[in-house]
């Protein structure tokens, strides 16, 4: 049996879950796919802090990598890795970080070898434009790229210098996102449309392999956290927690922490009225699909991006922009219909049942 081997190089739980689903949606039949999914785990080991179920797959080979991009030391797993992808014919390889080493290197191995190289989305990249001209961190990111990859006994050197345009590395042959028709492709890749979490399959796959078996069976205000490095951030999202607390007083304001959000501020949101936390490592888009006749916002988070047609869909970006937070010359836009950008709390309007 010649099947075609599909390899995914995955980082985080987003990454996960869109994987899930494009095996249930495009790789499920097993006599014509063989799939090799790499998970990294980073030396703090804050992600994936659950048990796995892929069970109902038999054509899956599931792979822990130890990797942290902070370790400059000698790595004897990325050695095994490295000399695995080496003696293997690879039909497909999907990644999501183009910039993670790993990632670099795998796509320098393998195009030359004829694998197809798909970049998967990575939170909001491909709807994003970033003005900023990097030639300082272009030649950082390049420079820290071939330190980890001699310290790994990997004695080659690639011309690289990476930009934050998407998509913009030449060995990919195709970008794989949800709304083609606003992606900002200024690398001029062709595009592929994708669904994320939309048939059943997909959906039932996921919640297994992340062991979420719960609904929330009440309209609720559902608010997705971002891990902000910036203070002023961090205090205007509690403002704006307290705002909607104020405007929906009888509404349950669930939050779902995101894996890396410091604990400092973890404890801040304790402190609201309403609120309830989800602090598990599972993505909100796998509790975002249990939800009905509820109110989903974040200010830019990824999960906004899936649809459920009973709730209601907000980004509030506009909201830090009028405080006088700017967004470091990142430009973004909403690219579907389901999700409104707003720019104050009444534009919400009353939740309702029907």
């Amino acid at each position: 049996m010649n099947r075609k081997k599909i390899l995914f190089i995955v980082h985080t739980e987003y990454h996960m879950l869109i994987t899930i689903s494009l095996i249930c949606d495009r790789f499920i039949n097993e006599n014509d796919y063989e799939i090799f999914i790499v998970q990294t785990i980073d030396n703090q080991g804050k992600r994936f802090r659950f048990v796995k179920d892929l069970s109902d797959f038999n054509h899956i080979t599931y792979l822990e990598l130890k990797y942290d991009e902070s370790d400059f030391g000698y790595s004897p797993e990325f050695n095994n890795y490295v000399n695995e992808i080496s003696r293997s014919v690879i039909h497909t390889c999907v990644i999501f970080n183009k910039l993670a080493y790993i990632a670099f290197f795998s796509v320098k191995l393998l195009k030359p070898k004829g694998t197809r190289i798909i970049l998967a989305p990575d939170g909001a990249a491909a709807y994003a434009t970033i003005s900023r001209f990097t030639p300082r961190w272009s030649l950082l990111v390049a420079a820290n790229t071939h330190k980890f990859l001699w310290a790994n006994r990997i004695r080659k050197f690639y011309f690289y210098y990476p930009t934050l345009v998407y998509g913009a590395m030449k060995e990919i042959s195709e970008l794989w996102v949800q709304y083609p028709k606003h992606t900002d492709n200024r690398s001029g890749k062709p595009t592929s449309k994708i669904d994320i979490l939309k048939s059943p399959e997909s959906i039932k796959a996921t919640r297994k392999f992340f062991g979420y078996n719960e609904s929330i069976n009440e309209s609720c205000i559902f608010y997705t956290n971002q891990p902000f490095r910036d203070d002023r951030i961090n205090d205007f999202e509690i403002y704006i927690l307290k705002k909607l607390s104020e405007r929906f007083p009888k509404l349950p304001i669930y939050i779902k922490l995101h894996p890396t959000t410091y604990d400092t501020h973890r404890k801040r949101f304790n402190e609201l009225a309403q609120v309830r936390i989800i602090d598990s490592t599972i993505p909100a888009e796998v509790v975002i699909t249990t939800l009905k006749h509820s109110i989903i916002l974040s200010f830019w988070s990824t999960a906004m991006l899936i649809d459920n047609s009973t709730c209601r869909f907000f980004w509030m970006f506009p909201l830090l922009e009028n405080a006088g937070i700017n967004l470091h010359k990142m430009t973004i836009k909403s690219p579907s219909e389901h999700l409104k950008v707003i720019k104050s709390i009444e534009e919400i309007g009353e939740i309702t049942t029907s």
